[in-house]
């Protein structure tokens, strides 16, 4: 066949990969099919997301702070700053192109049905902490049987902290970790007994004095914490401290301060660590 081959195909969004970096840095690197030649538009104005946070519609409160145009406009490294409540993409958000606007060397624009990208990549270390928890009679009864101070019990990914506070009434850290998400990327590389997330938290009086202290790990491959697979029944860990000293008494109404290490494992790699300190309060009912 003789004649012109003419390139009318828009470009494409291949991959979305998301870095939690430091100090509240949270960067984005988008990959394209192809070159693209604006060099001025914001990224609100090129790309198009898919974010839910707590069951709810997110995407119109996330705001990149910088964009990085790289190799002729194949990459864009999209960089954003917050805190723990800010909305920052994250890993099982989507991406996309928007349609009609960022143009290709040869002027094309991405069609009206470019497809939607999963993000992948790193999850941030995240913990919630319980504030003031109301101790019932009938709870601080329950926890006489535990052999340690703390106990990890697992909640539902959508649950919130106040959510499984009300469930468990009992204080505690809620660890906002998908190991879901780390065993399905992992795959077959790692085993899911190794994937696991290994913690230690102590408590203190308000005054400093030693209350009570407790180690140890989750694995995804946990028969009572994620029903033998993290893959298959996900949830987030709460470890939950039965107000108790190391000696077994109940502790007094009052302002505790609580200091929690935690890494997650992938086999022999460390995924990522966090060293906290916490107040929260403990109000024995009548």
């Amino acid at each position: 066949m003789n004649g012109v081959i003419e390139d009318r195909v828009g470009p494409i969004l291949m991959s979305a990969i998301v870095t939690p970096g430091t100090d509240k840095l949270t960067t984005l690197t988008l990959l394209l099919s192809e070159g693209t030649l604006d060099t001025n538009l914001a990224a609100a104005d090129m790309f198009s997301f898919k974010i839910w946070r707590m069951g709810a519609e997110a995407s119109t409160q996330l705001i990149s702070s910088n964009i990085s145009r790289v190799q002729n406009g194949v990459r864009y490294d999209l960089h954003f700053y917050g805190g723990e409540d800010a909305v920052v993409p994250a890993v099982g958000d989507s991406v996309r192109l928007m349609p009609g606007v960022l143009r290709d060397l040869n002027g094309n624009v991405p069609h009206f049905e470019n497809p939607w990208v999963r993000i992948v990549g790193g999850l941030r270390l995240l913990v919630e902490d319980a504030g003031l928890v109301t101790l019932t009679e009938e709870r601080a009864l329950e926890t006489l049987a535990w052999q340690e101070g703390v106990k990890p019990v697992v909640v539902d990914p959508e649950m919130s902290l106040k959510d499984a506070i009300e469930q468990h009434g009992l204080p505690g850290q809620l660890l906002n970790y998908d190991m879901q998400e780390l065993a399905l990327t992992a795959g077959d590389s790692v085993s899911i007994d190794s994937i696991r997330i290994v913690w230690e938290v102590s408590y203190f009086s308000s005054l400093g004095q030693f209350v009570n202290r407790a180690k140890g790990s989750v694995a995804c491959s946990d028969e009572d914490i994620f029903g033998g697979d993290c893959r298959k029944n996900p949830g987030k860990v709460f470890l939950a401290w039965n107000a108790r000293s190391d000696k077994g008494r109940l502790v007094g109404t009052g302002a505790y301060i609580s200091k929690l290490k935690w890494k997650v494992m992938a086999g022999p790699e460390k995924v990522g660590s966090r060293d906290d300190t916490f107040t929260l309060g403990v109000k024995r009912s009548k």
